[in-house]
């Protein structure tokens, strides 16, 4: 509809004509509201479906999360119990809930529409939820089925029939379950049936033939274990077989391992009861012995008989020396005609004398305290005791030791029993320091004397030792013996640089040659050059003229001087003992003795010598025969002694105060001086200085 107004004109004129038409403004109002309606109704539809649409989209996603969060379930009975109730809470929250604009969730025009597509969406996951939760129920049942099974095969194993037969109806009812639930099919079910029971019964048949496998064969043959398949039946029953046959075998291996090694604990302790015995004691155990067949049926029980008549017919033969028992010995056999009981006491007093004279040669200060001699004096502990109580101990134990000696058990003496010559080994071994070593040395030079080397030899280990023991017993020197142990660490260590030990060798031969007699060089040549390399080491250290390796003959010279019990330097006359110049050649001399009386002792020989005409040739060989050993005089090849061979002859030592005279012929070689029995001339040179000391030489 237009609405048409008029307008006056703009120039003076005739006014227009005034028209009226009909009135039509209602039509207009009507046609008006139809297109407001047509637009509301557009736009309300518009925001139904813009509404459902979004409820749509937020609808389906919070019902798959829900689903989502259900999936993860493994319980089925949890998601039966759970799902519908959070379905109608989620539902609830939708109908009942809210916009942030504070309209409703879901339009009351949309709720009808709402309801329905969340039940049709809700029912499709609950039912893919059902099935679910049926599998999971089915995969249970059957894992269920399972361990059941395994605890049927793996207890029933070990339960007897009776309990193994109802474990096999309980499983049945199990695979029965599954048959209806459709799980399985009843010819599968009945091979299980079988299946498991055979494997049963297997592992129940070859843990009894393990353990009792005569009591399979005996169930075996009562009709047990007829499940199992009757091939295997068959092995099985072989199998238990051969189990009884090994089983029998071991304990016939182990029956007879046992009785031998109780022989073998009857024969020790018969064997120990033999000894005592023949110590003339009672063993512990004696009475108990004598009764037990096991121990009188033993090969070694009638030695140890005869040694217990031997003890109660002659208690005192154990204590008898090893010399006094031989004459015993030899006495009973020489009686005529001995009867059966004598031969056992013969024969009883011979092992006894061999099980004597063992003792006192492996452990004499034992078997000592076993006869019944006595306690020895005790020893201190090497590495603690103080000195004066180490050497008043030593001496103590050195005298019980002579007495044993001295009584004719030991031909020499013997101070410690193996523990104790253990712990006195460890305490003379280079391990330990120069100090202690050096103080036990001296201890045993103060409390044994000359035997000091002898007991340094008894302990055993180190050589050097045993050689400084013996040196101590001449010199006393306890700051000598700490000076050559220290070397001995030093060159252990390689703190001063040596030339190789074969030169060193060579500068004391070059020296020294001809100065021992061969025997003695054998023998300990070797320690003394040893004991001189230790303390020229120990001198040598911090000298730089030293520091090049080589060797210095004077100080290693006066090393050996004074390893061989030399006081003074080496070379001068003022020294005494060690070795000395004579005449320019090295002669051995005893720690005792001064070299300016030797020089004086040959003085006085050459001068009669050189005068025999005024002395006569009578008058020197009476000197000789006095200062010899086996009063003889001297000669060479036939030839007396003269000036020209005196001047030549070395003084070679044998030991002690005894000298061989030696001398280089030209003609002839190396000569040994003999008397007139045609042996060695032997020189007592105590007795040549002693002479020349009583004798003032006269005034020429």
């Amino acid at each position: 509809m237009t609405l048409t107004l008029p307008r006056a004109g703009m120039t003076g004129g005739r006014s227009a004509d005034i028209r009226i038409e009909a009135p039509k403004t209602g039509a207009a109002i009507q046609q008006l509201g139809q297109v407001v309606q047509q637009v509301g109704n557009e736009v309300e539809r518009r925001r139904l479906d813009s509404a459902a649409s979004r409820l749509d989209v937020d609808m389906t996603r919070d019902i798959n999360a829900l689903r989502l969060e259900f999936e993860e379930y493994g319980d089925p009975d949890r998601i039966d119990a759970e799902w519908a109730p959070r379905v109608q809470a989620l539902k609830q929250q939708y109908l009942t809930g809210q916009t942030d604009t504070g309209r409703p969730r879901v339009d009351p025009k949309l709720a009808e529409r709402f309801s329905t597509q969340f039940d049709a969406l809700t029912d499709r996951h609950a039912f893919a939820l059902g099935q679910k939760a049926l599998a999971i129920q089915q995969s249970q049942q059957v894992a269920n089925f399972i361990e059941q099974r395994h605890l049927t095969v793996s207890q029933g194993a070990m339960m007897d029939p009776d309990t193994r037969n109802t474990m096999y109806a309980s499983l049945d009812a199990k695979i029965d379950e599954q048959v209806a639930a459709g799980i399985t099919s009843p010819a599968a079910a009945a091979e299980e049936k079988l299946a498991f029971r055979a494997e049963t019964e297997r592992a129940a048949a070859r843990l009894l033939i393990d353990s009792d496998p005569q009591l399979f064969r005996d169930l075996y043959d009562d009709g047990e274990f007829n499940n199992i398949p009757a091939e295997q039946r068959a092995s099985l029953y072989a199998t238990a077989g051969s189990k009884i046959a090994a089983d029998a075998a071991r304990a016939q291996a182990e029956a007879d391992r046992l009785a031998k090694e109780r022989q073998v604990e009857i024969g020790n302790e018969l064997t120990e009861a033999t000894r005592i015995a023949g110590q003339g004691r009672v063993y512990a155990n004696e009475a108990a012995m004598l009764t037990d067949d096991a121990f009188m049926a033993h090969p070694a029980a009638e030695g140890w008989a005869q040694q217990v008549l031997l003890r109660d017919t002659m208690p005192d033969f154990a204590r008898l020396t090893p010399t006094e028992q031989a004459e015993r010995i030899a006495a009973e056999a020489a009686r005529p005609v001995p009867n059966a009981e004598q031969l056992k006491i013969l024969d009883a007093m011979r092992a006894a004398h061999d099980m004597a004279k063992s003792g006192w040669n492996t452990d004499p200060i034992q078997h000592a305290q076993d006869i019944g001699l006595g306690q020895p004096p005790a020893l201190p502990d090497p590495m603690t005791a103080a000195p004066d109580d180490l050497i008043m101990s030593l001496d103590q134990r050195n005298r019980w030791a002579a007495s044993l000696v001295e009584a004719g058990y030991l031909d020499e003496p013997v101070l410690f029993t193996k523990e104790e010559r253990a712990a006195y080994t460890k305490a003379a071994d280079p391990s330990q320091t120069p100090e202690v070593r050096a103080r036990l040395a001296a201890s045993f030079a103060a409390a044994t004397g000359e035997s000091a080397l002898e007991l340094a030899e008894e302990i055993g280990g180190d050589p050097l030792f045993a050689y400084v023991g013996g040196l101590m017993a001449f010199t006393g020197n306890e700051d000598l013996a700490r000076q050559i142990f220290e070397g001995q660490r030093a060159m252990d260590n390689e703190d001063v640089p040596l030339p190789p030990r074969s030169q060193r060798r060579q500068e004391f031969f070059v020296e020294l040659s001809g100065l021992f007699d061969p025997e003695f060089e054998a023998g300990q040549l070797d320690q003394v050059i040893t004991a001189a390399d230790a303390l020229y080491t120990f001198r040598a250290r911090g000298k730089d003229e030293r520091s090049d390796g080589k060797l210095s003959p004077t100080l290693y010279l006066q090393a050996v001087h004074n390893v061989l019990g030399g006081t003074g330097n080496y070379g001068n006359n003022n020294a005494v003992g060690g070795i000395m110049k004579f005449r320019d050649l090295p002669t051995f001399v005893p720690p005792d003795i001064r070299h300016k009386d030797i020089t004086q002792a040959s003085g006085r020989i050459s001068r009669m010598l050189r005068l025999s005409d005024e002395y006569g040739r009578a008058n020197l060989d009476s000197l000789f025969e006095r200062i010899s050993f086996s009063g003889n005089t001297p000669s060479f090849g036939g030839e007396p002694m003269n000036l020209q061979t005196w001047y030549a002859t070395k003084l070679v030592s044998l030991g002690g105060d005894r000298y061989m005279f030696h001398y280089d012929h030209p003609k002839d070689g190396p000569l040994t001086a003999e008397g007139a029995d045609g042996a060695d001339y032997v020189l007592d040179l105590r007795k040549l200085l002693q002479e020349f000391a009583a004798t003032p030489e006269p005034d020429r």
